[in-house]
């Protein structure tokens, strides 16, 4: 094998077999379905690929081109373009559903394609539509990072200055905090145990749930009960949605300085 034209690497196989016998080649990624241990812990690749060339004695195949076409020797699976941009600054990730996919039988790729999605740079964000909660709601999510500080998620409400409200997750030194605001006296707490630092590179449960003006978030089975201030017990949210970090040139956004990650533009990497 050789990289670049510079870098190579030699080896042979063990036992006396010289053929290599293969039904199947999967190029960028697997389908899931193949028994094979290493394959699954493996994510498929996001990316780029270009000049890939299958040479079998006097067979040469261009496998990209053949895939373009449509020929039957091969299928895709997932979304893909043909094209290859220069990647930069990552921008907010459209929210899609399952829908836009081409094939039905897409378990394993939707689960490993829409059950998780990594932040590279604390600028990136999601963006979904607002979280309706109004009196009843429940947040769930699964995170791993190193990172001690980052926004997590925020949605802000309508309403001017201090009485609007929002509703936010933070990392702060490794430790989760909590922002509530139902239009007066806004609540923040941290939701970590003492010694939980949440930033310590392995996958950490996060369940916040609201009942009018009381809820209770858990972290990795602890609970944790709060209460708002003040006679509202509605959540009245508008507008964007983000998950791991914001927009700041949305204009209609309004953010409080309480939430410390988004005052430094700290946006979630994990």
């Amino acid at each position: 094998m050789r990289v670049d034209g510079k870098y190579s690497e030699r080896w042979k196989t063990v036992g006396r077999f010289s053929h290599l016998a293969s039904s199947t080649t999967f190029l960028g990624g697997s389908d899931g379905r193949e028994n094979i241990q290493i394959i699954r812990n493996i994510n498929n690749l996001v990316g780029c690929l270009k000049k890939v060339i299958y040479s079998a004695d006097s067979v040469i195949l261009d496998l990209l081109a053949l895939a373009k076409e449509g020929n039957p020797l091969m299928s895709t699976l997932g979304k893909m373009e043909w094209v290859c941009q220069d990647i930069g600054t990552s921008h907010p990730l459209p929210y899609r559903s399952g829908g836009s996919y081409q094939n039905g039988n897409l378990g394993y790729y939707l689960m490993q394609q829409g059950g998780v999605i990594s932040f590279a740079d604390s600028e990136s964000f999601l963006v979904l539509p607002s979280w309706k909660s109004t009196s009843q709601g429940s947040i769930a999510v699964k995170i791993r990072t190193t990172e001690p500080n980052g926004l997590l998620m925020f949605n802000s409400g309508h309403g001017e200055g201090n009485s609007r409200d929002y509703f936010g997750l933070e990392l702060v030194d490794g430790f989760m905090y909590v922002h509530l605001n139902l239009g007066k006296d806004p609540v923040k707490f941290r939701a970590s145990r003492t010694a939980q630092q949440l930033s310590d590179g392995e996958w950490h449960k996060v369940e916040l749930q609201l009942n009018q003006n009381n809820g209770r978030i858990t972290i990795d089975g602890d609970m944790e009960l709060f209460t708002t201030q003040g006679q509202s017990d509605e959540l009245d949210l508008g507008g964007s949605f983000y998950i791991g970090g914001l927009d700041y040139m949305d204009p209609n956004l309004s953010l409080p300085t309480s939430i410390w990650s988004a005052s430094l533009k700290l946006g979630y990497v994990g």
